[in-house]
This record gives C-alpha cells, sequence and structure tokens, in this order.
C-alpha cells in the first residue's frame, strides 16, 4: 500500500473524506503545471542562490520577497541563509554533473534534494502539499518551497550554469552556454571569440608568407 492510499483510508476512517467536488487533478494536468511554475522557480533559485552569504544581505532581501514566496518570508534570516548554502551545493553538484554530461545525482546534493522533498509529511490537512486521492497524485503547496525547488532543480539539472567570467549562478538559454547574459560578461565572450579567431587566422598567414 502506498503512502498516498494509506492516508485516504486514515482519512475515511476519520470521517475526514475530502469532498466530492474537489477538482481531481489528473498527473497530466500536474505536469502541465509544473511546466508553468518552473520559470519563476528558477528565477527564485537563482537570485537566492547568488545572494552573498551574508546574514544582513538575505534579511534585506527577504523583505522585499513578494508574499507568494511562501515560508521563504516566514523563515528567520539565519534559516533562509542556510538553504542558500544548501542551494549553492546543490547547484554545484548538479553543474558538475551536467559538465561531465552524467545524470545519476549521488554524495550531498542527493541528501540535500531528498531532506528538501521529506520536509513536510504527506499530510492533506496541512499547508505543505495538495493531495488528490480520486486520482493518486499530490502536488506541493505554497508553503513547501522546497518540495517545488528540489522538483524544479532535478527536471532542469542540465539548464544550471556557473558564468566563468563573473561567477554568478545562472539559468543556460542552451545547453552549452558558459556565459551568463550580463553586459560585461558578454563583451568578454566576444574578446574571447575574437581572439580565437585571430588565432586561428595566424598560422595561415605566417603559412602564406614562407611560400
Amino acid at each position: 500500500m502506498d503512502a498516498l492510499e494509506q492516508l485516504r483510508l486514515e482519512r475515511e476512517l476519520k470521517g475526514l473524506a475530502k469532498p466530492s467536488n474537489e477538482y481531481p487533478w489528473t498527473q497530466t494536468e500536474l505536469n502541465e503545471v509544473w511546466r508553468k511554475i518552473t520559470a519563476p522557480t528558477l528565477g527564485l533559485m537563482q537570485g537566492l542562490a547568488n545572494l552573498p552569504d551574508s546574514l544582513e544581505v538575505v534579511s534585506a532581501f527577504q523583505k522585499i520577497l513578494p508574499p507568494e514566496s511562501g515560508e521563504f518570508v516566514r523563515m528567520a534570516p539565519k534559516q533562509l541563509q542556510e538553504f542558500c548554502r544548501e542551494l549553492r551545493a546543490v547547484w554545484n553538484a548538479l553543474e558538475k554533473l551536467a559538465s561531465e554530461n552524467k545524470k545519476l545525482v549521488r554524495g550531498e546534493a542527493q541528501s540535500i534534494l531528498h531532506a528538501w522533498w521529506r520536509k513536510y509529511p504527506l499530510d492533506p490537512d496541512g499547508p505543505h502539499w495538495n493531495v488528490y486521492f480520486e486520482t493518486g497524485t499530490f502536488f506541493p503547496a505554497r508553503m513547501n518551497w522546497r518540495a517545488l525547488i528540489a522538483r524544479v532543480y532535478f527536471d532542469n539539472r542540465d539548464k544550471l550554469g556557473i558564468c566563468k567570467n563573473c561567477k554568478k549562478y545562472f539559468i543556460k538559454r542552451r545547453i552549452d552556454s558558459s556565459i551568463c547574459l550580463e553586459k560585461g560578461c558578454r563583451l568578454y565572450d566576444n574578446h574571447q571569440r575574437q581572439e580565437k579567431h585571430q588565432a586561428k587566422k595566424s598560422p595561415a598567414r605566417k603559412g602564406r608568407r614562407s611560400a
């Protein structure tokens, strides 16, 4: 018996069955929801990952977060600072795996992702999960950003980049991107391309002269 079925039976025994008019989300529909929330979730992840490891900065950032940021608005600044450290640790690990064309997540990154997903029990009466017994599906609620980020992280691990110029964390537009979209970094990238192009042309010029 899986966890969802067990919860359903427990609720029925307690007389807490969900209303029959509740919309029974299917997994296909929830996958579409995941697709729609991916971009804003990646944006939040990037912002948190690039915060300096300073309690003062983290606290100031927390104050400008919108209410829909859920638990990140309500947690203590020290907790958010620790979460940002975990976020960077996972990002570093997944970016390295992608650069080595590896898919299997192990070690510290696996432990952190697992802890995020299992942070709150699958309680249909709590604020952290939406549970749909009719279709056997569940989805993290707004107060469970850890689980949301864990899933988005895993599904988009090939898009996690670390800019080779400014060293900031960024979301890749292409799998082989190594430079973020900051103006200075794009100028750096163009300069590097020009130098490589000139280096390729130089041997050809020397060959023509010697002939």
